[in-house]
């Protein structure tokens, strides 16, 4: 599912069933995102439009999906959302949730194998939540925004978590495509955002998590491996380093790109297009 306020409804949804959700990043190849749905044993699939024929291709290799769920154009067995949500009469009581109990289940994008999931409890949610309000923005009220321009199937879905509980304001980028900051700046008016900032991405630029640019590169393994060396020997030091040396020093996105290496641009990207051959 692309970026849109349904998904945030369905995860809440979810969670008030004392379900556990699986949110997908939307740019996986159906291969991978039909075994993560067969894998996570997902009894309901949400999805919008754009893979509704995707979803149809790969129904053999979902089995035990009973309900298969399409925010527009429905067709054969997909079941309409909005068509769902007006039958639903009266509210529904929250389901009582064990604090370790599975609430989000985190799936890799299966670079090096099949994608491997990660549980996240309700616990874990409630301590991310609570920590991002006292460490991160701490004062976060309703007179915030919040803008999401990145996967609400990773980092971003989870900061919606504290957003929403203190009632902050929402900005949705409903688009597949990655928006870049010029783009954004350029209608103010739509984009109004007094505090703005990226988590999971400077950490390991090019390479940290490969399944957010998929068919456009790949991991830099001989980045990533000279990295991890570094904090095996320290982690603090290493970790310092290497921030220092590809994200604090580098004047200009030329100098960033010549420290990472041309050559190692031009291969992660061939990699990368070399999906679409499978």
């Amino acid at each position: 599912m692309y970026n849109c306020p349904e998904m945030l409804e369905a995860l809440y949804a979810s969670f008030k069933l004392g379900c556990a959700v699986v949110p997908i990043n939307f740019r996986l190849h159906p291969k991978e995102f039909s075994f993560i749905i067969d894998h996570a044993g997902a009894r309901a699939v949400i999805a919008s439009a754009e893979f509704n024929e995707a979803l149809a291709q790969r129904r053999e290799q979902m089995p035990e999906a009973r309900h298969l769920i399409t925010t527009a154009e429905t067709t054969g067995e997909l079941l309409d959302y909005e068509t769902l949500l007006a039958a639903e009469v009266g509210g529904r009581e929250d389901a009582d949730v064990e604090p370790e109990g599975p609430a989000w289940l985190f799936y890799t994008s299966g670079t090096t194998g099949e994608p491997k999931g990660v549980i996240l409890t309700h616990r874990n949610l409630l301590a991310m939540s609570m920590g991002f309000c006292a460490d991160i923005c701490p004062g976060l009220c309703e007179k915030d925004v919040i803008l999401h321009a990145a996967p609400l199937s990773h980092g971003s879905g989870l900061w919606a978590l504290p957003n929403i509980a203190m009632a902050a304001n929402k900005v949705i980028l409903t688009t597949e495509r990655i928006i870049d900051n010029a783009q954004i700046r350029r209608v103010p008016d739509r984009t109004r955002i007094p505090f703005f900032t990226v988590d999971a991405v400077v950490e390991v630029p090019f390479g940290c998590a490969p399944h957010e640019c998929y068919g456009t590169y790949e991991p830099f393994f001989d980045h990533m491996g000279q990295y991890a060396k570094q904090v095996s020997i320290d982690p603090v030091t290493g970790a310092a380093d290497y921030l220092r040396h590809y994200y604090q020093e580098p004047a200009t996105w030329e100098a960033y790109l010549e420290r990472v290496g041309t050559t190692e641009i031009l291969d992660a990207s061939r990699r990368g297009r070399s999906v679409y051959d499978d």
